[in-house]
């Protein structure tokens, strides 16, 4: 604080420099927060994911138990002895995007009842770059009958 006329009056104010000071301190904080906020974000929506997938997984295996096949359809996931959370969505085409990644599981049959593939959407940074694609395979499924880097199954 500085004085004025001759040291009689005090101005009891901050300088343009403290305040800019101070702004920038709030800055720098903000922005740590927030990058530190998506971070956990994208962890959660990962680990979301992959429960789903291990969901779908025991679901196809408990079918396979039964029924001596995997799913050939995605009916068969709503069968007595497969249900599913209804918050998960099974997709046979289309892609996974970081938009419907989270609560959509892709699956594919690979034939003649002894395998099958499931893929889901990868949101948190671990052994994976985010948004690459993890395959899950069933019997005897390869990843030559799984292969999918791009969100979703070949042809």
């Amino acid at each position: 604080m500085r004085k004025r006329d001759g040291g009689t009056k005090q101005n009891r104010g901050f300088t343009l420099v403290e305040l800019v000071i101070v702004i920038a301190v709030i800055a720098i904080l903000t922005t740590i927060s927030l990058i530190s906020y998506v971070s956990t974000q994208n962890q959660a929506k990962g680990e979301k994911a992959r429960t789903n997938a291990a969901s779908v997984k025991s679901a196809a295996e408990a079918y396979y138990n039964t029924a001596n096949t995997y799913p050939t359809q995605v009916s068969h996931f709503s069968s007595t002895f497969a249900t599913l959370p209804s918050d998960i969505t099974i997709l046979t085409s289309g892609s996974l995007t970081s938009t419907n990644g989270e609560s959509s599981i892709m699956y594919r049959y690979t034939g003649g009842g002894t395998g099958a593939c499931i893929m889901h959407w990868e949101f948190a940074p671990d052994s994976r770059s985010p948004g690459a694609v993890a395959l899950d395979h069933l019997g005897s499924a390869t990843s030559g009958n799984c292969n999918a880097t791009t969100g979703s199954f070949p042809g």
